[in-house]
């Protein structure tokens, strides 16, 4: 292949042989044609077990650590013959680019938007709200807030257009923003050390905080739905829409939306 590259693919000493750059760059596309040579295997065959093999999946970190455990231990256990594997990456444009190159069969992710060759399916909305160690029991001033400062998850997406810090600096409360984090269990942490008030994704936070923990809290003047309210969901080719792993684990997702 260096002969019909014309480039270098391999460094080689004694120690053995390790890729240049340009050989790191060529295997990332090799892996992608050996998942998209299986996934034309697969698509041709009739499997004797449709619900047996490998889904892949992409998603963020967030979602693999709070979101997808909570479905998957039925899951598991209704299909123990089918494997998972997980692909994770913070950003929606990678996300959609394994999904067109066939390296993940779906996707979840926030703000998902169908086009011609891609089914979305909403699994539920999620919108941001305040958490503080304090126990308060009536919604307090936005001086309150500025006392206490404010923990962000800095690269959450508050509007399709806008991020968290963003829409807080558009509110005037940009000034109050403490600690803009790039991981939603860091803003967690900070905020049982009572370091400040958090401003969080709500199901997600509701979903894994205990009441002796954080609590949430309201803010006179602030107006939730002023962080945006965006759909969580499912993204997948047309192609593999109808496969049985498919959609039977999109089956299991949607019933998030009741909890």
């Amino acid at each position: 292949m260096e002969d019909v590259l014309e480039t270098k693919l391999f460094y080689r000493d004694r120690k053995g042989m390790r890729p240049t750059e340009t050989g790191a760059e060529l295997k990332k596309y090799s892996d992608k044609i050996f998942k998209l040579a299986e996934a034309a295997d697969q698509s041709v065959r009739e499997p004797e077990d449709p619900l047996s093999g490998t889904l892949r999946v992409g998603t963020y970190d967030i979602f693999a650590v709070h979101l997808l455990p909570i479905v998957m231990a039925k899951f598991q256990k209704a299909l123990p013959q089918l494997k998972i594997e997980l692909l994770i990456n913070n950003s929606n444009r990678k996300l959609m680019q394994a999904l067109d190159s066939g390296e993940v069969h779906l996707t979840v992710m926030a703000s998902p938007k169908a086009t011609s060759g891609i089914v979305v399916k909403n699994i539920y909305q999620e919108s941001f709200g305040f958490f503080s160690a304090e126990k308060v029991t009536q919604p307090c001033s936005t001086e309150w807030l500025k006392q206490k400062s404010l923990i962000v998850f800095g690269q959450a997406i508050a509007t399709p257009r806008k991020t968290i810090v963003e829409v807080l600096e558009q509110l005037e409360l940009g000034d109050c923003i403490r600690h803009n984090l790039s991981s939603f269990d860091a803003v967690l942490s900070f905020a049982r050390k009572d370091l400040g008030v958090a401003l969080a994704p709500l199901m997600l936070t509701e979903n894994i905080i205990r009441p002796t923990d954080i609590q949430r809290v309201r803010i006179k003047g602030v107006k939730e739905k002023e962080f945006g309210s965006q759909h969580v969901g499912i993204v997948c080719s047309r192609h593999y829409v109808a496969n049985p792993k498919v959609v039977a684990f999109t089956q299991s997702l949607l019933h998030l939306g009741e909890l």
